[in-house]
């Protein structure tokens, strides 16, 4: 569906949209790699679900950014907060710490959705109601996959 938005309005759109497909390949990436350092198969499990989580977001993601009239654009972030995070988490996975690991888990999924929330909230623009509910949609399936890390966590928490 073409949009009918100012010049400045869908540039804004896009780079919004663009920040959302670099927030779920950084994600993809850092569980990744947190999969391949992990010993145990339900953390395994559970990164390789979250890996897929980001690819199904990105994919919508991509084709919205297509038929607003632009490209994906891949920016290298290492340097970044969120990558940082990820690199904390790779590194609680490799000292095989449960509550370290679920710690550093949650604060990177509570930045992803608080990436969320801040670009569909206050970009200074209307976004379109269909763009608006897939990002939306995207944003629940995130908030139950940082639930799920919560619960984890929290039951470490009282273990210990």
């Amino acid at each position: 569906m073409v949009r009918k938005n100012s010049n400045m309005e869908n540039q804004e759109i896009i780079k919004a949209i663009r920040t959302l497909i670099q927030v779920n390949d950084d994600r993809i990436q850092g569980y990744e790699s947190a999969m391949k350092e992990s010993k145990e198969a339900d953390l395994k499990s559970n990164f390789f679900r979250f890996i897929q989580s980001s690819r199904r977001s990105k994919t919508q993601l991509v084709r919205v950014l297509i038929q607003s009239g632009a490209s994906p654009v891949r920016e290298s972030r290492q340097n970044g907060l969120f990558y940082g995070m990820l690199m904390n988490l790779k590194a609680a996975v490799r000292g095989r710490d449960r509550l370290s690991i679920f710690r550093c888990w949650e604060k990177v999924e509570d930045l992803v959705a608080e990436m969320y929330e801040r670009i569909l909230q206050n970009e200074g623009f209307d976004w379109p109601p269909d763009y608006a509910g897939i990002i939306g949609s995207q944003r629940s399936v995130l908030e139950a996959d940082r639930n799920k890390v919560k619960v984890f966590r929290e039951i470490l928490t009282e273990e210990n």
